[in-house]
């Protein structure tokens, strides 16, 4: 099989507005990532992506859950709500018209065709494109 970049898409929500939304389940998991020098969002973020279930202990896999749980409860629209991943972006692996800046960013599935949550929570979302190489 060759190589070369593959186009890639997705809704993404900043940081800040994933705090505004679930401050109490985000911030148990900010402390549970961090180190003393601050947050490691970024190493999290590329752990998820590699599926290194051993890299962190199962206490904050099950704040990562928790985060995700109480994110769909928060974009609740009648029946549909939105749903929380996270990605990690190498620029080194992408190109220059990346939409992304390098490390974590949180992806936002269900906002496609703009569904009822995706349309009340439109102004936090952006829509994102980006390459990988590989």
């Amino acid at each position: 099989m060759g190589s070369g970049m593959a186009p890639c898409h997705a809704w993404t929500i900043k940081r800040e507005d994933v705090l505004k939304l679930c401050p109490q389940e985000f911030m148990e998991l900010n402390t549970a990532i961090g180190t003393p020098l601050g947050d490691d969002w970024d190493e999290f973020a590329y752990d998820i992506e590699l599926q290194d279930t051993e890299a962190y202990p199962e206490d904050v896999w099950n704040k990562w859950a928790a985060l995700q749980e109480a994110f769909k409860k928060a974009t609740r629209v009648g029946d549909q709500c939105l749903e929380l991943s996270i990605g990690y972006y190498d620029p080194e692996s992408g190109d220059i018209y990346d939409e992304l800046e390098a490390g974590c960013f949180f992806m936002v599935e269900g906002v496609t065709c703009l569904s009822p949550p995706g349309e009340k929570f439109k102004s936090m979302l952006t829509e994102s494109s980006w390459t990988v190489f590989g």
